[in-house]
């Protein structure tokens, strides 16, 4: 009930209510758990990361805890941690893709995009149509400039899912990079072929400084 009064937008109410069950049954896993998501969504992540610890110590095989916790620390940046999190929960049940897309994420975010695109590609044999699988591979091999192969991820995701924003969004910068890249490529070739100490190729110069800055 405490988690149904905060998804209605009741929070206040919800977090006591869960607060009050918590205290009454202090090892009961899904209070805790239930209890850590509330505060997480409140902005309170270390505190939810207690609860979650809590839960997971208390029900090791308990995988929306485990999922929750990982996504915590790794919110905190605490990546290591939450590497260790969702290796532990790969390790207890191979086929739990969300553990495999957040291990993706973490190392993605810990700057391992090598190890990240790895992840990916082996949970899609797991799960060849997951929509969000294939849309995290298309965002790390976007990541590497890889533009037409994360292009096509991102359609293949939306033939699976044709709702998801998020890989709308990503076609969307894909295609302002692509034209963004070609309108430098452009300038380039412009700036090549202007004559030495000329008006043109010094505006063209500033032009391509501008550009790069932007970029950064």
């Amino acid at each position: 009930l405490g988690l149904l009064l905060h998804q209605t937008g009741r929070s206040a109410e919800g977090l006591d209510l869960l607060e009050q069950s918590v205290r009454l049954q202090p090892k009961n896993p899904d209070f805790l758990n239930n209890l850590g998501t509330v505060m997480r969504d409140l902005g309170r992540v270390s505190a939810a990361v207690d609860f979650f610890r809590g839960a997971v110590a208390l029900r090791p095989d308990q995988l929306a805890a485990r999922d929750n916790l990982g996504s915590s620390l790794k919110q905190m940046g605490q990546f290591e941690d939450a590497e260790e999190i969702y290796r532990g929960t790969i390790g207890r049940n191979p086929f739990h893709v969300r553990a495999r897309i957040g291990l993706a994420e973490t190392l993605q975010e810990a700057g391992r995009l090598d190890e990240s695109l790895a992840i990916f590609r082996e949970a899609l044999t797991i799960r060849p149509k997951d929509a969000d699988l294939l849309h995290g591979l298309g965002v790390g091999l976007m990541e590497k400039g890889k533009l037409d192969e994360a292009t096509d991820l991102f359609r293949q995701a939306l033939t699976v899912n044709p709702g998801l924003a998020r890989a709308w969004l990503m076609l969307t910068q894909v295609k302002r990079q692509k034209e963004r890249d070609a309108e430098l490529a452009g300038m380039e070739a412009q700036h090549a072929k202007a004559p030495q100490d000329s008006l043109a190729r010094m505006q063209l110069a500033f032009g391509l400084g501008k550009a790069n800055d932007d970029l950064k």
